[in-house]
């Protein structure tokens, strides 16, 4: 795996909530390379977030992560609620993927051993950011 920047968020959607979605994926991935130098954690270079937004019984993309030593880069892809996508604003959908970063940085050292990476402090100043941005705020899933 190869990224085009340390921290990439992107998303698999269906077209009637890409809309709702796309932007915050920008948003999410340019706040987070504006504001945290990767390699100050540590040995990966580059850290992917793909949020599937797709209904449940699409399974054609499934939840994932992988590590590659070789490019020392993380892939996960994580699916987001469908129906509370389908029914929020833009709004409560950045704060929804907000959570869902930390969530998965909270998951990931139980997912995948990762050598000279420092994941707790990397969490630790991603959830100061996005609190900082207000994107820790809103009803919980």
């Amino acid at each position: 795996m190869r990224f085009y920047a340390p921290y990439v968020v992107t998303a698999i959607a269906y077209e009637i909530v890409a809309d709702k979605t796309m932007e915050n994926v920008t948003v999410l991935g340019e706040t987070l390379n504006e504001s945290l130098e990767i390699s100050n954690y540590g040995s990966i270079t580059s850290l992917g977030v793909i949020f599937i937004i797709k209904p449940p019984e699409n399974q054609i993309h499934q939840e994932s992560v992988v590590y590659s030593r070789k490019y020392k880069d993380v892939r996960i892809l994580k699916r987001l609620p469908w129906d509370f996508v389908l029914n929020n604003d833009e709004e409560a959908i950045l704060h929804l993927m907000a959570r869902t970063y930390l969530d998965i940085l909270e998951e990931l050292p139980r997912q995948r051993k990762i050598k000279d990476f420092d994941l707790p402090a990397l969490r630790r100043d991603v959830e100061q950011l996005f609190d900082a941005k207000g994107w820790l705020v809103g009803q919980e899933v």
